[in-house]
């Protein structure tokens, strides 16, 4: 039942310019959004951590987690704000429920959009998380890649 109610949400918004726009932001700037402070703070005070803690295990989970929360709030929750409040609007809430639909089937199936959205960001969270990772810590193992592995709880 869960994937059928997605699958319609995604009927009816797959041609939508705004969810378009904003899942193709996510998907684009989620990855790479940690990185756009490599260069800002390239030398800093000798108090503060050097830049690459940004980038190593464990502390990459944390960083990632912060930069990307932000995105997620902007794209992902206008994007149900939008998906909900068009079909107030375009009346398709209405004539969901005049065909058929029960009013728990149509907040069940914006549930379930807005589960699987999240499941989705966690996945690339994770994804991002390891690819970093790997790629700036030196001498990494499985131990210290996964020794943070609450804040993949606490981004989802």
């Amino acid at each position: 039942m869960m994937k059928e109610l997605i699958t319609l949400e995604w009927l009816k918004f797959r041609k939508n310019s705004v969810v378009i726009v904003l899942s193709a932001l996510f998907v684009g700037l989620f990855p790479f959004i940690i990185l756009t402070g490599k260069k800002v703070f390239n030398n800093v005070p000798p108090p503060l951590p050097s830049s690459i803690v940004f980038y190593e295990f464990p502390t990459v989970w944390d960083y990632q987690g912060y930069a990307g929360n932000w995105l997620v709030s902007f794209c992902l929750g206008f994007m149900m704000v939008y998906m909900v409040t068009s079909e107030v609007s375009n009346r398709t809430q209405r004539q969901a429920i005049i065909n058929g639909m029960t009013r728990k089937e149509y907040w069940f199936s914006k549930l379930s959009v807005l589960i699987f959205m999240a499941l989705v960001a966690t996945a690339m969270y994770v994804v991002s998380s390891i690819v970093l990772g790997v790629t700036h810590t030196e001498g990494y193992d499985f131990e210290i890649i996964w020794d943070n592995n609450n804040a993949i709880i606490r981004f989802l």
